[in-house]
Formats: structure tokens, sequence, C-alpha cells
């Protein structure tokens, strides 16, 4: 299918997250993000959490700094520990694959 020069986009992202083959989707289900979802690389896939181009969610900055100044604090306040090797997946970067560890509170 062509699209003519200039013609205008729609993407419906209710209808995205809310296909037939998503189980309960109007469910929380924080397993549904779990590896050993079947269904994990479709939904990793249809995630757009901000959107894209220049009509994207105005909120992305903050939330992106939001995550920042969390994970500075963590770093602040705890001491890290590694529990066991971590495992990684090669994609376009190193991406931990299991990778836990243990926070103890900085005196």
């Amino acid at each position: 299918m062509l699209l003519p020069k200039g013609s205008m986009v729609n993407l419906n992202m209710y209808s995205i997250m809310h296909s037939p083959w998503i189980d309960r989707p109007y469910d929380f289900i924080p397993e549904r993000w779990a590896p050993s979802n079947p269904q994990l690389p479709l939904l990793k896939e249809m995630l757009i959490p901000f959107s894209h181009g220049k009509r994207s969610c105005l909120g992305m900055n903050l939330a992106k700094f939001s995550l920042r100044y969390v994970a500075a604090n963590l770093v602040h306040y705890f001491d890290f520990e590694l529990v066991g090797e971590p495992t990684f997946e090669f994609f376009v970067t190193l991406k931990p694959d299991e990778l836990m560890m243990k926070f103890k509170e900085r005196m």
C-alpha cells in the first residue's frame, strides 16, 4: 500500500494494546512483562509509552527526569551488591538478562 505524499496517518493506541490475542487487557498483570510470557516479544514491539514525533507526550521529559532523580537517590542512599553472576543479552546494546542485586542502606 502506498500513501500519497502529505497523507496524515493516525495511530490508534487503544486498539493496539487491546488486540484480541492479549490476555485480559483491562487487568493489571505485572507478570505480563515477565520473560516467561510467550506474548512478551509482541508486547514489547507494541509499547510506545510516550508516543513518537512532534506530537509526543508532554510529560515525557518530566517522566525521564523523575527516573534519573529516583536512580540518583537510590545510588546516594543505598549500597548495591551483586547476587550471583549476571547473564547478558546482545541486541543493539549489551543488556542484562538475569541481574539480581541486594540493596543495603548506607549509614
